[in-house]
């Protein structure tokens, strides 16, 4: 018996290191090193089978959701689209693309679990998915010019995992692991040199901040501990800051995307941001281009896209917006529907998380659907990159279902 439970557990861990590794840097790296596409596959569903094998709970939520009319439905949809996206477009790979992300983010993102028992062993397996993947992508970035050999500065990382388990860790009074995921959120975020992770840096902040006045009132929350940690982040910023301004000086293409641009933003986001605004709001200034949907595949519209809307609003793809995204290749009118219904699933989310939490349980979640969001309208690669809509539907669910430690009231 103690040897059958080891033999699962070990097999649950291989699993999760398979499905983390699938949705990595490293995964892109061993593909294109081996492959000529990024087949992510290959390793993303052994890794749930292993999972599923070795937890019955997990293998009957995934098993009662697929069965479900409502996912049915969805899939059929999407593959109507999916076909439209093969007579537009030239290139099956990227329909393909499209469809197999947005595929897992709807699955995952509507998921429901009914078992109380059931949903924190889904919750465990999504925080060890989210450590494992930060941990692989320090990894990615420590070894990617010595080892990997790619001389890039910028780079696509998950920072969302680190930054959820530092504040994780942090509701639980864990402020060590807390401080270690917020260095890792950190290190990502500056290396990445990608803008809109520095939005999580702030959420935290602001988290933080929120966590440091409850403890206050809340017992359970040392406010010796919550002080001194606090204490700790400040005059770790202070150390940080001049490093990493240092780094991003040292090179003139880090400068631009941080600095310079962070700059511009700051003073005017309508201006600093462009682009990004005029996604968001295209459907309003050009409908007509939009009524007639054009399919999945992000990349095989480029061309056409650049071609209608590049002069005038300095749209290049559909990769800066979900909104965007949604109008454009699902056309105007389902695009529309769309987009409503996924404000209406966070709405829904925050209301009945708002009767069932504590003060404190409602920043976590306002600041969880924040991040969600902020991906949403900044990007489309939720719907895009399968690693993205993979783990912002596994977000979703995080926020579904609130921990036990958010659920008490304070008194």
């Amino acid at each position: 018996m103690i040897l059958m439970l080891k033999k699962r557990g070990l097999l649950y861990l291989l699993g999760v290191a398979l499905i983390s590794f699938s949705v990595s840097p490293l995964c892109v790296v061993f593909m294109t090193k081996f492959l000529s596409v990024n087949f992510s596959e290959l390793f993303l569903i052994p890794g749930f089978y292993l999972v599923i094998a070795s937890d019955s709970a997990i293998r009957h939520e995934l098993k009662y959701n697929i069965k479900k009319k409502s996912f049915l439905r969805l899939f059929i949809m999407l593959f109507v689209f999916f076909v439209l996206g093969l007579i537009t477009g030239d290139n099956i790979a990227n329909v393909y693309g499209d469809f197999r992300t947005i595929s897992v983010f709807l699955f995952f993102s509507v998921l429901t679990i009914k078992s109380i028992i059931n949903q924190e062993k889904f919750k465990s397996f999504i925080i060890h998915v989210f450590i494992t993947l930060s941990l692989l992508d320090v990894i990615f970035l420590l070894l990617r010019n010595s080892f990997f050999n790619i001389d890039l500065e910028r780079f696509i990382v998950m920072a969302v995992c680190p930054f959820v388990i530092s504040i994780f860790f942090l509701n639980k009074n864990k402020f060590i692991y807390s401080m270690f995921f917020l260095l890792i959120l950190i290190y990502e975020s500056v290396i990445s040199t990608m803008r809109i992770n520095y939005i999580l840096i702030i959420f935290y902040i602001f988290y933080m901040f929120f966590v440091f006045v409850t403890s206050f009132s809340n017992r359970k929350i040392s406010l010796i501990k919550m002080l001194l940690f606090s204490i700790g982040v400040f005059f770790m910023a202070l150390k940080i800051t001049p490093i990493v301004t240092k780094y991003f000086e040292a090179n003139g293409s880090r400068y631009v995307h941080t600095v310079m641009r962070t700059t511009e933003t700051v003073n005017n986001f309508e201006e600093g941001e462009k682009t990004r605004v005029n996604t968001t709001l295209i459907f309003l200034q050009e409908p007509f281009d939009l009524m007639i949907p054009q399919g999945l595949g992000w990349r095989n519209h480029i061309e056409r896209i650049q071609s209608l809307f590049r002069e005038q609003y300095g749209i290049l793809s559909t990769m800066d917006s979900n909104v965007f995204y949604c109008m454009y290749h699902f056309g105007l009118f389902i695009g529309f529907f769309i987009v409503i219904l996924f404000f209406r699933l966070f709405i829904t989310l925050i209301s009945k998380a708002n009767k069932k939490t504590s003060k404190l349980g409602i920043s976590y979640y306002l600041i969880l659907s924040g991040v969600i969001l902020s991906m949403f309208l900044l990007k489309s690669w939720i719907f895009v990159y399968l690693n993205f809509g993979f783990i912002y539907s596994l977000l979703i669910i995080l926020i579904r279902y609130p921990d036990k430690e958010l659920l008490k009231k304070i008194k």
